[in-house]
């Protein structure tokens, strides 16, 4: 249920009570969600003024506008690494990602590059994977 209350966040403080509104949720609830997204490495902001993203994170562009790379996307805090999440994705049986379909996240920790480097995130870096699907008639 975070991943509901993420889409609703700006960088401008919102109250518990609006946010909650609009989730169907009370401010406690909303409250927890915060939390919840705090430990997974989203950087929010719990405030007297409210919830909001730090400034320095570029969540709103991918959660507000999405394009058609991203359309679907996942935002999470901290992964061990955004290939093996949007692979992961990509093989459920249930709901599979879509070509285009991305995860991005804030930090990942097991990130790995060409030839088996290591792929390391700092702070205020975006790592991000995109799914690509081959041929016109793919089924997702």
């Amino acid at each position: 249920m975070p991943d509901r209350l993420l889409p609703l966040l700006t960088q401008e403080p919102q109250t518990g009570d609006a946010l909650g509104a609009r989730l169907g949720v009370g401010r406690v609830t909303v409250n927890t969600l915060a939390r919840r997204l705090q430990d997974a490495g989203v950087p929010v902001q719990i405030g007297r003024a409210g919830y909001a993203l730090s400034a320095e994170t570029p969540a709103p562009q991918f959660v507000v506008r999405p394009t058609p790379i991203g359309a679907q996307l996942r935002y999470l805090g901290t992964v061990g690494s955004t290939q093996d999440e949007v692979r992961a994705w990509a093989d459920d049986p249930h709901a599979p990602a879509p070509h285009g379909a991305a995860v991005v996240a804030e930090r990942q920790t097991q990130g790995r590059g060409r030839r088996g480097r290591a792929w390391a995130t700092t702070h205020g870096t975006l790592a991000f994977s995109v799914l690509l699907r081959q041929g016109p008639g793919v089924p997702h």
